[in-house]
């Protein structure tokens, strides 16, 4: 299988080049083709020259290699480094402070080289290669990540980067939808509601005075009926 033949390779370097937190080579045929700013050409040579080496290693001893498409993480003078074989001559170095951010930037790569579509939910389209925002920091990061790794806060509801629609972290429709529970409390309150209404009704019918009491009983429970119908929660559609 080839690489090129699942991913455009300006493609893989305008993907890498969007995400924070990471730095990143990309080598085709044994030579750099692309890389980040913060490093150097000939560090990009050497980086490439070990990854062929690890990957002769890795044919060797466990029978891993030539045209199969996989990745493995290795550390580098105490960094944290994943170089990702795409096929016999793209291979792809990423390095991070955060593992989290390696595995997630190689697994949708690989992902997408394979031809396996992480897609949205609401519009269908493809978000391998497609960055989301972390809601807390506003750091651009890659799809899959439940917690950023740059700022450590939670995630669970992004936006389409492409249709701009709430999705979760895989992609997933994220839909509002009643809760059970406020169901039931909103026919509560409204039985009781229209309970204190009717007695008011009766009252007035046989020329008795409405208390007060009774009047603002009837108007605070059915606010809450309608506050308990009309709430609604976020929830990942699985379907």
């Amino acid at each position: 299988m080839s690489a090129h033949a699942s991913i455009d390779i300006d493609a893989l370097n305008k993907y890498l080049e969007s995400i924070d937190g990471i730095s990143y080579i990309v080598a085709e045929e044994g030579f750099p083709v692309y890389w980040s700013k913060d490093l150097e050409e000939d560090d990009a040579e050497k980086m490439i020259a070990l990854a062929v080496d690890l990957r002769n290693v890795l044919t060797n001893t466990m029978d891993i290699g030539g045209e199969e498409i996989y990745w493995t993480s290795i550390s580098i003078t105490g960094r944290n480094t994943g170089i990702a074989y795409l096929g016999a001559n793209l291979i792809m170095i990423v390095f991070s402070d955060k593992k989290e951010l390696i595995s997630a930037v190689l697994d949708n790569i690989v992902r997408a080289v394979k031809g396996e579509k992480l897609s949205c939910g609401w519009c269908g389209r493809d978000l391998s290669l497609r960055t989301i925002t972390c809601p807390s920091c506003g750091k651009k990061l890659p799809l899959g990540i439940s917690t950023c790794p740059l700022c450590g806060a939670k995630i669970s509801i992004v936006r389409c980067p492409l249709c701009g629609k709430p999705i979760s972290v895989t992609g997933r429709k994220i839909v509002l939808r009643r809760r059970k529970g406020d169901t039931v409390a909103g026919a509560v309150f409204l039985a009781v509601a229209i309970g204190f209404a009717v007695a008011g009704i009766f009252k007035a019918l046989a020329g008795e005075l409405v208390s007060l009491p009774l009047f603002l009983a009837s108007g605070i429970i059915g606010w809450m009926s309608m506050q308990a119908f009309s709430h609604k929660v976020p929830v990942e559609e699985k379907s």
